[in-house]
């Protein structure tokens, strides 16, 4: 059955599992919902076009490092995410907790959409909020 009711997720992220090592949500699938129009406003696709011969890996078991492996270096292709991806699921890279210069932090979720160079970027909680993200139970 799926559910619409964000703070599930905000209370799984939330958890002292997500900060251990050995115990990750990275391998479990989250459910897109909705879009009101054509695209997502909360949920994006990236997808890298230059891939440095240097770029750091990340951690695949706990999805540790993920974005700084990603985006770090190389340069993206970034637009809201089309509709045609709606209430599918996706395997979870990583979720982590970043921040912007004004010191304002949110958790954002990392998906696999299958697709070479690409990764779907979730604002979770304002996904959430917008009906753009299901949690799977």
């Amino acid at each position: 059955m799926l559910m619409r009711y964000w703070f599930i997720l905000l209370a799984m992220i939330s958890s002292p599992l997500l900060g251990q090592e050995d115990e990750s949500l990275v391998g479990d699938s989250l459910v897109l919902g909705t879009s009101a129009g054509a695209t997502f406003t909360q949920i994006f696709m990236m997808e890298k076009t230059r891939f440095p011969p240097d770029a750091a890996g990340y951690d695949t078991l706990t999805g540790k490092g993920f974005h700084q492996a990603f985006f770090g270096q190389g340069d993206f292709n970034a637009g809201a995410l089309d509709s045609i991806y709606s209430q599918k699921t996706y395997p979870l890279l990583s979720i982590e907790l970043l921040g912007d210069d004004q010191g304002n932090v949110r958790y954002v979720a990392f998906l696999d959409p299958a697709e070479e160079r690409k990764v779907i970027w979730i604002e979770i909680e304002a996904a959430a909020k917008a009906g753009e993200l299901m949690i799977e139970e």
